[in-house]
């Protein structure tokens, strides 16, 4: 079973706060909608101990919760974005479940 639960924290940017990594689903990558309207924008997540285990300018490449050639294990994970526009930063968690 796929869990996605959407947090609007904008009018624009809906951000998954749950996902599962099942193959071939729509979750198997984060997806956050509308992000790509923002092609200026920064996208990082750390781990818990504060370790970025994702960068990207723009939202190109969706983060699929690799890192280091390895998939990230099944814990929380916290994002900064900042859309670049003037807008207030986006931050929050998104859980990883297996």
């Amino acid at each position: 079973m796929t869990l996605c639960k959407r947090v609007y924290l904008t009018r624009n940017i809906v951000i998954p706060d749950t996902f599962t990594p099942n193959a071939g689903s729509m979750n198997g990558a984060c997806n956050i909608k509308y992000l790509n309207s923002y092609l200026n924008c920064t996208v990082d997540v750390y781990n818990r101990y504060g370790e970025n285990v994702y960068s990207s300018i723009g939202y190109r490449e969706r983060w699929n919760r690799i890192y280091k050639d390895d998939q990230l294990p099944t814990v929380t994970y916290y994002y900064i974005i900042n859309l670049k526009n003037g807008h207030n930063t986006l931050s929050g968690f998104v859980a990883n479940i297996r």
